[in-house]
């Protein structure tokens, strides 16, 4: 606890759990800002999904996964990928110590599928594709995960083709 209020005359003593929780959580993200180093791969545990990406705790301190940084697969939701719980393994690649903040990417632990590209996926080869959204003007179809694109309106068919997304 942290003493907030002391009052010997009126007997009044104030503490706060809140207060003395961020002083503890500031001293270790200081101290792991120190130790960390760049390009360190580390395990941790996921402990709150937010809008903007995921906190991963690293046991040294807690950092952040920003939602760009979690999945190569644009198809995928990356909130929607790991909850609260989950262990995740994350590569340090920033760290910014005057504000005691550390980003995590997940997503750099794993090749990036567009090096696939003119080695396992050539132009002219036939591939197996999900389509994962309709627009007016094409849809989008996945081959492999985080390997996409689009196929306009104008290579869907010999025939003319009007598409309506669903409301």
């Amino acid at each position: 606890m942290k003493v907030i209020e002391a009052d010997p005359r009126r007997n009044r003593l104030s503490l706060s759990e809140k207060a003395a929780a961020q002083v503890l959580r500031r001293r270790r993200k200081a101290e792991a800002a120190a130790e960390l180093r760049e390009g360190d791969v580390l395990e941790g545990t996921v402990t709150r999904v937010a809008g903007f990406g995921l906190f991963v705790d690293v046991g040294k301190a807690e950092g952040l996964v920003h939602r760009s940084e979690v999945t190569w697969d644009k198809g995928a939701n990356p909130l929607s990928v790991h909850r609260a719980g989950d262990r995740a393994r994350v590569k340090v690649t920033g760290i910014d110590r005057e504000r005691d903040r550390i980003s995590l990417p997940i997503r750099q632990l794993a090749d990036d599928p567009w090096s696939r590209v003119g080695t396992a996926v050539r132009m002219g080869d036939d591939v197996d594709a999900t389509i994962t959204e309709l627009m007016p003007f094409g849809a989008f179809a996945r081959i492999a995960d985080g390997l996409g694109g689009l196929i306009h309106v104008s290579e869907l068919s010999a025939e003319r083709v009007a598409i309506r997304p669903r409301p």
